[in-house]
């Protein structure tokens, strides 16, 4: 049986102070999995890059021909590649986090700790591949001469922090169902899989019809890369889908929280 530990007062104000109060073990458990990560691997955080990098190519050669004729003055890998490393950030981010429990189970059942430091651990570490993916960002727009705005460097703080806000939420609760539900594994890919092209990362809202904009309205991703495309491309934002992202990644990623905070104890007998 695992140890359980119980967090005090307000649940969300809790877990945020517990992960103060055991920022030790939060550091240890970082630089743990940073070296376990890229140890493992033949050509470690390249693949950060890689990865991404490949996805513009081919949505390039799927989408460049259409996507163009709606960008104008803007190249269509500049437009998907500034989208898809925030999408990239965010996948990896919920398939590291449904794992993190699994994946520390001896760490759990011998010792008492705020186990929310898991999946946020877990999320972090992607950040690493987003800093590195965004170098090649920047050389693209060396390479097609486009200026890159330092305002607008300062301003992707604010996509970052949302982006990292939702991913905690939707990857805690994945974190605790997938230990009752071994099916969970297989199931988020397949989501993942669906919502990125439900999500105007490798296309504008403009391809959609209107019928079905509620979709992307309703997805907080949307507003995100919306503003991403906005401080970097100078692309018009729509400010009710912002507004919406912005209230949807709050409620969400607090949502999250509460039901980890909630539902672990159940959850966490059963490792």
């Amino acid at each position: 049986m695992a140890i359980i530990y119980t967090p005090q007062g307000n649940v969300r104000l809790s877990l945020y102070g517990d992960i103060w109060r055991y920022r030790e073990l939060f550091y240890f458990l970082l630089w743990r999995d940073i070296k376990v990560r890229y140890k493992q691997t033949s050509v470690g955080i390249f693949w950060a890059i890689l990865q991404p990098f490949l996805m513009m190519l081919i949505f390039t050669l799927v989408f460049g021909s259409l996507g163009q004729a709606a960008l104008v003055g803007i190249p269509y890998p500049v437009y998907a590649f500034s989208g898809l490393i925030f999408w990239n950030l965010f996948s990896r981010s919920i398939t590291s986090a449904s794992e993190s429990m699994l994946a520390n189970k001896s760490l759990i059942k011998n010792n008492a700790f705020p186990r929310i430091i898991l999946p946020f651990v877990s999320i972090l570490i992607n950040l690493l591949d987003y800093f590195a993916a965004f170098t090649v960002l920047v050389l693209l727009f060396i390479f097609f001469r486009i200026q890159l705005p330092l305002v607008g460097l300062v301003m992707l703080i604010l996509p970052l922090i949302l982006t990292v806000f939702l991913s905690v939420g939707i990857g805690a609760v994945f974190a605790v169902l997938n230990i009752a539900y071994k099916d969970v594994k297989f199931l988020i890919p397949f989501l993942l899989q669906l919502w990125l092209f439900l999500t105007p990362a490798i296309y504008g809202g403009g391809f959609v019809s209107e019928q079905y904009r509620i979709v992307l309205a309703i997805n907080p991703l949307t507003g995100i890369i919306q503003i991403v495309h906005n401080v970097l491309l100078g692309l018009p934002v729509d400010i009710t889908a912002i507004m919406l992202s912005l209230a949807l990644c709050v409620g969400i990623g607090s949502g999250g929280l509460l039901f980890f905070s909630i539902k672990e104890k159940k959850y966490l007998d059963i490792l």
